[in-house]
């Protein structure tokens, strides 16, 4: 429906002053979750949404759904939680048997198709669903939904496969104009930041279709598990999805150029859709860089906790979750001088243009250069960087 924009954006909430609930019942989209089900390290799109459901799983109200191979599925709160525990484990259908994809994803969509209605459910109308992880959504739905009765709220994280079709697979670049003017359809926008939500507008605005109130909302962050204590060797740390525009190749070409007076680059995360020649660098990195692979939750905070800093050169982004989580923590962050990284980073992070190689050489020489610093505190702003509290704005912008 149309709207004004990003000018519905709430302030912060007070979290004394209490959220205004969610209408119910309450319908939350795991069809990312479900395709996702056999990785066991979660992006940061991945993380918003296990967030979102461990927050909603105690309404007795809420209802999940599913496009899976067969059409679309609905499952009440306790069928809609054991797929997402025991999907990966499940018997496989003779659809699941016949299907290409991961195992783990065919045993899910197997599951779904025993356990699931066709139909949506009754009495959904006056709820609210939740869409957060740029699948499952399409035009056809929003329409079907719309007939429901139900308030249909959508995330979409970034732009990058319409601004940077160069830093994105030609599947999503293929399917993002589709998915965003599926989003058009909804009554609200959600965007982890300004810049996030300012794109939005200016791509619908450009084709035409009217926006519906689009509301900037930063994800929210764990509370930090490590007190940062870093060792007294120099070491930084690059954490994210390996693809082009993370800025890996910078670094590996920094690193090269330092030699043995570079700090220990630890490099941590799954490979996306890297080409070929990136992958055979980290294979054979220069002296002094640590390929991790992806880690678990407890041995990241160990690893962010002796780091001297974080860095992100990325080329684009549509948040930032790994600096929003250093900013947390006190880990210091040299970041690309990017709007949303900014807005992930705060006030102390260091900001560099991206792709500037001497910026970057000079920057990690001079933090291999100084002795360790005191430990920073974390961010004054913690508890308002919390989950509860983007929880909160979001029931705020929408009551």
């Amino acid at each position: 429906m149309p709207g004004p924009g990003t000018a519905g954006m709430a302030s912060p909430p007070d979290p004394a002053a209490g959220a205004p609930a969610l209408p119910g019942p309450v319908v939350i989209d795991i069809t990312r979750s479900l395709s996702r089900i056999d990785r066991d390290t979660p992006t940061g799109i991945d993380r918003i949404e296990a967030a979102w459901i461990a927050h909603l799983s105690p309404r007795a109200d809420l209802w999940f759904t599913a496009r899976i191979p067969g059409g679309r599925r609905w499952f009440p709160r306790a069928a809609g939680l054991a797929l997402l525990r025991e999907g990966a484990s499940a018997r496989l259908d003779l659809r699941g048997m016949l299907s290409r994809r991961p195992e783990a994803v065919r045993r899910a969509a197997s599951l779904a198709r025993r356990t699931g209605r066709r139909d949506p459910p009754p009495g959904i109308n006056g709820g609210v669903w939740f869409n957060l992880g740029h699948a499952g959504l399409d035009e056809a739905g929003m329409r079907a939904l719309a007939r429901m009765g139900v308030r249909r709220v959508v995330m979409i994280h970034d732009t990058i496969p319409l601004d940077h079709p160069a830093f994105a697979s030609r599947a999503s670049v293929r399917r993002f104009p589709a998915l965003l003017r599926a989003a058009a359809m909804a009554d609200a926008i959600l965007t982890p930041s300004h810049d996030s939500a300012a794109r939005v507008a200016a791509w619908l605005g450009r084709w035409g279709l009217d926006a519906p109130p689009i509301h900037p909302v930063a994800p929210g962050v764990d509370p930090p598990a490590r007190v940062w204590a870093p060792d007294p060797e120099p070491c930084c740390l690059v954490l994210g999805t390996i693809e082009p525009r993370k800025g890996h190749d910078l670094l590996l070409d920094v690193w090269q150029m330092l030699g043995a007076a570079a700090p220990v680059l630890h490099v941590v995360g799954r490979p996306g859709w890297a080409d070929a020649r990136l992958l055979a660098r980290l294979a054979d990195p220069p002296p002094r860089v640590r390929v991790h692979g992806p880690l678990s939750d407890a041995a990241l905070a160990g690893l962010m906790a002796r780091c001297h800093a974080l860095l992100m050169p990325s080329l684009a982004e549509g948040y930032g979750l790994p600096a929003a989580e250093a900013r947390a923590m006190g880990l210091p962050a040299i970041l690309s001088d990017l709007p949303a990284l900014r807005e992930a980073g705060g006030p102390r992070a260091v900001y560099l243009p991206p792709g500037d190689r001497a910026a970057w050489a000079g920057a990690v020489r001079s933090l291999a250069a100084r002795p360790p610093r005191a430990p920073l505190t974390m961010a004054q702003d913690v508890a308002a960087m919390l989950w509860p509290c983007h929880f909160e704005t979001v029931a705020r912008v929408l009551a």
